[in-house]
Protein backbone atom coordinates (compact mmCIF):
# COMPACT_ATOMS: atom_id res chain seq x y z
CA UNK A 1 0.00 0.00 0.00
CA UNK A 2 2.69 2.46 0.82
CA UNK A 3 4.47 1.99 -2.50
CA UNK A 4 1.05 3.16 -4.23
CA UNK A 5 1.29 5.91 -2.02
CA UNK A 6 4.60 6.89 -2.85
CA UNK A 7 4.26 6.26 -6.85
CA UNK A 8 0.86 8.67 -6.79
CA UNK A 9 2.69 11.52 -5.32
CA UNK A 10 5.80 11.50 -7.57
CA UNK A 11 2.65 11.48 -10.50
CA UNK A 12 0.94 14.41 -8.86
CA UNK A 13 3.10 17.25 -9.68
CA UNK A 14 3.18 15.34 -13.55
CA UNK A 15 0.13 15.77 -13.90
CA UNK A 16 -0.38 19.18 -12.37
CA UNK A 17 1.84 20.61 -14.59
CA UNK A 18 -0.18 18.50 -17.74
CA UNK A 19 -3.04 20.10 -16.71
CA UNK A 20 -1.65 24.13 -16.64
CA UNK A 21 -0.39 22.88 -19.65
CA UNK A 22 -3.78 22.29 -21.23
CA UNK A 23 -5.28 25.31 -19.86
CA UNK A 24 -3.03 27.57 -20.33
CA UNK A 25 -2.49 26.04 -24.10
CA UNK A 26 1.46 25.75 -23.75
CA UNK A 27 4.17 22.70 -23.66
CA UNK A 28 7.05 21.75 -21.54
CA UNK A 29 6.64 22.95 -18.15
CA UNK A 30 7.86 20.35 -15.73
CA UNK A 31 8.06 22.41 -12.65
CA UNK A 32 7.98 25.73 -10.97
CA UNK A 33 10.76 27.09 -12.72
CA UNK A 34 9.48 26.38 -15.73
CA UNK A 35 5.85 27.60 -15.18
CA UNK A 36 7.63 30.99 -13.59
CA UNK A 37 9.80 31.21 -16.97
CA UNK A 38 6.83 30.78 -18.90
CA UNK A 39 5.68 34.04 -17.32
CA UNK A 40 8.65 36.33 -17.08
CA UNK A 41 8.83 35.67 -20.89
CA UNK A 42 5.06 36.44 -21.18
CA UNK A 43 2.67 33.73 -21.96
CA UNK A 44 1.29 33.54 -25.75
CA UNK A 45 -2.29 35.30 -26.64
CA UNK A 46 -3.74 31.57 -27.46
CA UNK A 47 -3.40 30.94 -23.36
CA UNK A 48 -6.30 33.64 -23.06
CA UNK A 49 -8.45 31.12 -25.61
CA UNK A 50 -7.53 28.34 -24.10
CA UNK A 51 -8.16 29.26 -20.30
CA UNK A 52 -11.84 30.38 -21.82
CA UNK A 53 -12.33 27.10 -23.91
CA UNK A 54 -11.56 25.18 -20.12
CA UNK A 55 -14.79 27.24 -18.56
CA UNK A 56 -13.00 30.84 -17.13
CA UNK A 57 -15.28 33.00 -17.64
CA UNK A 58 -15.10 36.66 -19.99
CA UNK A 59 -15.64 38.62 -16.97
CA UNK A 60 -13.03 36.41 -14.98
CA UNK A 61 -10.33 36.95 -17.56
CA UNK A 62 -11.52 40.73 -17.72
CA UNK A 63 -10.77 40.98 -14.22
CA UNK A 64 -7.71 38.67 -13.48
CA UNK A 65 -5.76 37.87 -16.38
CA UNK A 66 -5.87 41.10 -18.68
CA UNK A 67 -8.14 44.18 -19.02
CA UNK A 68 -10.49 43.93 -22.31
CA UNK A 69 -8.94 47.11 -23.54
CA UNK A 70 -5.34 45.70 -22.95
CA UNK A 71 -6.23 42.36 -24.75
CA UNK A 72 -7.59 44.10 -27.62
CA UNK A 73 -4.30 46.34 -27.67
CA UNK A 74 -2.52 42.91 -27.90
CA UNK A 75 -4.31 41.19 -30.35
CA UNK A 76 -4.08 43.78 -32.97
CA UNK A 77 -0.17 44.47 -32.37
CA UNK A 78 -0.04 40.81 -32.09
CA UNK A 79 1.91 41.21 -28.37
CA UNK A 80 1.89 38.73 -25.83
CA UNK A 81 1.17 38.82 -22.55
CA UNK A 82 3.43 40.36 -19.44
CA UNK A 83 3.18 39.82 -16.02
CA UNK A 84 3.32 43.82 -14.94
CA UNK A 85 0.58 46.08 -14.67
CA UNK A 86 0.73 49.07 -12.13
CA UNK A 87 -3.03 50.16 -12.93
CA UNK A 88 -4.05 46.87 -12.05
CA UNK A 89 -2.61 44.53 -9.72
CA UNK A 90 -4.52 41.82 -9.65
CA UNK A 91 -4.45 41.43 -13.42
CA UNK A 92 -2.01 39.15 -14.87
CA UNK A 93 -1.03 41.38 -18.29
CA UNK A 94 0.71 44.76 -18.91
Amino acid sequence: MAETSQIRTRREPEMFYRRIETKLGVTSLRSDRDLARLVEERLPLTSVESLSSHGMSVEEIYSFIVPRRTLVHRKSRHEALTHDREDCPHCFSG
